[in-house]
């Protein structure tokens, strides 16, 4: 029989489509796959079907589990049999602790596999499940599934295993029966450490300082010496009594719960009992010493011996040890925040800006709770931000990434504001004495105060000056016609006339209103650790030369005058101006590692590498169109009448962005700013808060007292 060579040529072409469509990339040791991994035993994961075709129930037993390491995560290798990004070996995963393939969440992948493929070869994956996440699955109740899958859309589930096999289990039963501070019974847990807490509250969140409810805590001792088999070698659990928001006096529930004290590497970790949780935020006891909540302490036991231990977490560097992180139930979403203070003194809310997270108020947030008779102060991941996810586990930023084509409406201001709103109710407060916004925040914390005057006593804005809500035409037949159109941010109403400059610009938050913008700075081609270095230095005191930043002309001319940061080039995208100033490494030795070191910069970077930057970028969206920010001219002529003021860096540009917003929001917007509510620091730029938090501190304190 003869062929054409046409026909021989479209059947190649179409086998090797079909030896593609089984190639990508696997991970390993897969579920359902003996021996060793070949390219058909790969994947295409799904929302219906996380494992593909493999069948969960008969294979989680009898496949090669992956022991979770002490942290939380376990290291996994993915293989390629493509080459470029149809082979790449960069993955996103999600979690079931139950093992049954219907309770996916997201995991973070800490280190993860090449996006575009080079050669046919082998990485490691290192993946951080979600802090304090018990695998129960399968027949000895201690595993978990976890899906990966690639950018491609390829990939497979892989079996963990909690260290010492079932015993969670069995100190979580401990752990369930309700009781006095001292009820509860040890379960050993054989000889082994268990790296699994018996408290799966609520939310539990990150190791934390202290063991407030719904948070996982951790404390572990500098120095670990050999012990012999004793009580302090045997995991434990006792139900202790405590309130929704108070820190745990840890000493204090050891003596009184007659467990062991804390030795060599011995940790306790809580959280607050499930079935009580979600009724027991209001009313809250009067005071933190008395407890209404039931809540569970897990000793997990280490070689024997010295009380003198840290609280530093690794998974937060540079948090202090009385700085605690938890999750809390916030209208549609698990809203994930940091907390210091008391949880009874007067509230003050910290809200972050873009590309920033919760993190970013680390330096300041104890420093804060300390000010005057003392501070509950609160710093949440807001919506589309950080580990803070939508209930709805089948929502986008839960399920998936956020996405440029899902549903922007979620992240309109007033909606935005209604979030805080409702974190503050849900910490049973009905006042914060003082909302604080930094970049983006600092919109949302203006409109905290136009919208809500009597819940927020006083405001902070930190580098992006507030103006208020946008103007309604006004006396239209006598100004003949409604006038020439406003804008929230007005520099963004000049892009057309920036496009005519030799040579050609953009604006910024017009770029980040574009599909491109998300994949251009979550895949950079420097890495999402360089670019953020890059980021950060550029618009940092550092990065700044010669000239000092000062008003600027309100016109394309003279807005086109601005860093590329904030006016770019016609066809740049914001990881080539990212990669523009990244310092060389010398620089960063001497300057900006010591307002932001490698360890500290890593979190953002693992953070957005996981969610990317869409559900950050939408807040730019919903205030530069103007349908979707035409709901904030509702409260058009509205001013803040409560203590204000405005602090940022001298070196910061973004001070003069919007030509004329310093004079508006001191003299018309703001009615008790004036001159001396308007600040700049030294030796800062746009990271304030963590370029100079002792500086920042001074002038928080001065308008703090004030108020008070």
């Amino acid at each position: 029989m003869f062929f054409s060579k046409k026909v021989i040529a479209t059947a190649a072409l179409f086998l090797g489509f079909a030896l593609q469509a089984q190639a990508h990339a696997g991970v390993t040791p897969a579920l359902g796959v003996s021996g060793s991994f070949v390219r058909k035993n790969v994947q295409r994961p799904s929302a219906a079907k996380p494992c593909g075709k493999i069948d969960i129930a008969g294979n989680i037993d009898t496949s090669t589990p992956i022991s979770v390491g002490a942290n939380g995560s376990f290291t996994a290798t993915i293989t390629n049999f493509n080459l470029g990004v149809d082979g790449s070996r960069e993955v996103t995963a999600q979690v079931d602790p139950t093992g049954t393939g219907s309770n996916f969440q997201p995991a973070t992948v800490v280190q993860n596999g090449d996006r575009r493929s080079k050669s046919f070869s082998s990485q490691q994956l290192v993946v951080q499940l979600p802090a304090g996440m018990t695998c129960s699955g399968g027949a000895s109740q201690s595993k978990c599934l976890v899906s990966f899958k690639s950018v491609s859309g390829f990939g497979n589930c892989v079996v963990v295993q909690n260290a010492g096999g079932n015993d969670a289990a069995g100190a979580a039963g401990t752990a369930a029966a309700a009781g006095d501070d001292t009820d509860g019974t040890a379960s050993a847990a054989g000889d082994d450490a268990a790296d699994t807490t018996a408290a799966a509250g609520t939310g539990a969140a990150d190791s934390t300082a202290t063991a407030g409810n719904g948070a996982a805590a951790t404390a572990t001792a500098t120095e670990a010496q050999a012990a012999s088999k004793t009580q302090a070698q045997v995991k434990q659990t006792r139900n202790v009594k405590a309130v929704i928001g108070c820190p745990l006096d840890l000493s204090s529930v050891i003596s009184k719960t007659g467990l062991p004290a804390l030795n060599g590497t011995s940790t306790y970790r809580g959280g607050l009992d499930e079935n009580r949780d979600r009724s027991s935020h209001m009313p809250r006891a009067a005071n933190c010493a008395s407890g209404d909540s039931l809540a569970r302490l897990t000793y997990l036991p280490g070689p024997a011996l010295t009380n003198n231990f840290s609280m530093a977490s690794t998974e937060w560097p540079g948090i202090p040890q009385d700085v605690r992180s938890r999750t809390l139930p916030i209208r549609d979403l698990d809203m994930h925040f940091f907390e210091a203070g008391n949880c009874n003194d007067p509230l003050i809310v910290l809200l972050h800006g873009f590309p920033e997270l919760a993190y970013s108020w680390r330096k300041v947030i104890a420093p804060l709770a300390r000010q005057g008779q003392g501070y509950y102060v609160v710093a949440p991941d807001l919506r589309g931000f950080g580990r803070t996810k939508p209930k709805d586990s089948s929502a986008p930023g839960r399920a998936r990434p956020v996405a440029f084509e899902d549903d922007v409406r979620p992240y309109q201001t007033v909606n935005l504001v209604h979030d805080v709103v409702a974190l503050v109710f849900a910490l049973g407060h009905k006042t914060a004495a003082c909302v604080m916004g930094h970049d983006a925040g600092s919109t949302v914390a203006g409109y905290c105060a136009i919208i809500r005057p009597e819940l927020f006593q006083s405001v902070v804005f930190m580098s992006t000056p507030f103006t208020g809500p946008p103007d309604l035409p006004f006396d239209v037949a006598a100004a003949g016609g409604p006038g020439p159109p406003t804008a929230i941010f007005p520099a963004t109403l000049v892009e057309g006339a920036l496009a005519t400059l030799s040579p050609p610009r953009k604006h910024y938050m017009l770029y980040y209103s574009t599909p491109k913008a998300n994949d251009d700075m979550w895949h950079p081609p420097q890495g999402l650790h360089a670019f953020f270095r890059g980021y950060y230095h550029l618009k940092s005191a550092d990065s700044v030369g010669d000239v000092e930043p000062h008003p600027i002309r309100p016109s394309a001319v003279g807005i086109g005058s601005l860093p590329h940061y904030y006016v770019m080039p016609r066809d740049a995208t914001m990881a080539q101006i990212a990669h523009t100033g990244s310092p060389p490494p010398k620089e960063v030795e001497a300057k900006s590692a010591r307002w932001l070191p490698d360890e500290e910069l890593a979190v953002y970077a693992r953070e957005y590498g996981r969610t990317g930057f869409q559900g950050g970028l939408n807040r730019y969206r919903a205030v530069t169109d103007p349908a979707l920010a035409d709901e904030l001219r509702l409260f058009a002529g509205r001013k803040i009448e409560v203590a204000t003021m405005y602090v940022s860096g001298r070196m910061d540009w973004g001070v003069y962005q919007n030509p004329g917003a310093i004079d508006k929001m001191q003299n018309e917007t703001c009615t008790d700013m004036g001159d001396r509510g308007f600040r700049l620091i030294s030796d800062a730029g746009h990271w304030i808060q963590q370029e100079q938090p002792e500086k920042l501190m001074g002038e928080l304190s001065r308008f703090l007292t004030r108020g008070s």
